[in-house]
């Protein structure tokens, strides 16, 4: 049987891809933030060109702390401070994308509901921090 699973260790040194830069993974980090501090015009719109279903504005960053965190608090970008406030942030997202809140995924509701406000709030604050990490 044909294997199409490629063996890293028969890869040559050059052939491996460079690591992103770690000032890129904190300025992608920082676009996800400020995506879900955005108000939600702004996200409607960022929705309706990508052709995202709404939970995406939480699955962005939900993918991108776990996978970016060791990096950025390895290099000293993220503290830990301000690593346990998007640790809180994500919590926070990701506790709405269950069924039991499926009702505040419509537009309506990402434009009233309390939560949806709370969450924008929370993140504006996480953003102004990290813009600071950038400075």
């Amino acid at each position: 049987m044909r294997s199409f699973v490629t063996r890293r260790s028969s890869m040559l040194e050059e052939d491996r891809p460079e690591p992103v830069p770690v000032i890129e993974l904190l300025a992608q980090l920082l676009e996800s933030v400020e995506l879900l501090a955005s108000p939600a015009e702004a996200q409607l719109h960022w929705l309706d060109c990508h052709g995202f279903p709404m939970q995406e504005l939480i699955l962005d960053l939900e993918l991108c702390w776990p996978l970016f965190s060791e990096r950025l608090l390895d290099a000293g970008l993220i503290d830990h401070r301000r690593g346990v406030s998007l640790d809180r942030l994500v919590a926070r997202a990701i506790a709405l994308v269950n069924p039991a809140h499926a009702p505040l995924f419509t537009e309506e509701q990402l434009n009233s509901a309390q939560e949806w406000a709370d969450l924008r709030k929370q993140a504006a604050l996480v953003a102004i921090d990290l813009r600071a990490s950038l400075a």
